[in-house]
């Protein structure tokens, strides 16, 4: 699916879909600029501003809101629908978090974790 993103010409997600499989996205929070970690995996689904939260360093952590499958379109819907289609229910899953929504735990705004995605690597 990566490879006929790119070949299709998909900003990001032809490119950066690897970060489901490391579990995590670091961003840049669009309103105060903080680095963020998105982590979906087997640590949780939430964001922090800790790189060591894999340590349980009991930093603060706000859960993701991930998006509802049936809401999803575009590129997420595409990537989601593959993930089913090829029995991936985990990779779905962690999609519904990449297409959701998170909160900056430095202040307090919430965000679409996609668009943040794609604006540290659009351009």
């Amino acid at each position: 699916m990566v490879t006929a993103l790119a070949f299709e010409g998909v900003e990001v997600w032809g490119e950066h879909l690897d970060g489901l499989n490391n579990e995590e996205y670091e961003v840049a929070c669009p309103q105060c600029d903080e680095e963020i970690f998105i982590a979906f995996g087997q640590y949780g689904t939430f964001t922090t501003l800790d790189s060591m939260y894999m340590n349980d360093s009991g930093s603060k952590q706000l859960p993701l809101l991930p998006a509802d499958p049936a809401d999803l379109t575009g590129v997420g819907k595409r990537l989601h629908d593959r993930a089913i289609a090829d029995h991936h229910p985990d990779v779905a899953e962690k999609l519904t978090y990449v297409f959701g929504r998170a909160d900056c735990p430095a202040c307090g705004e919430r965000f679409g974790v996609e668009e943040a995605i794609s604006a540290r690597w659009s351009g």
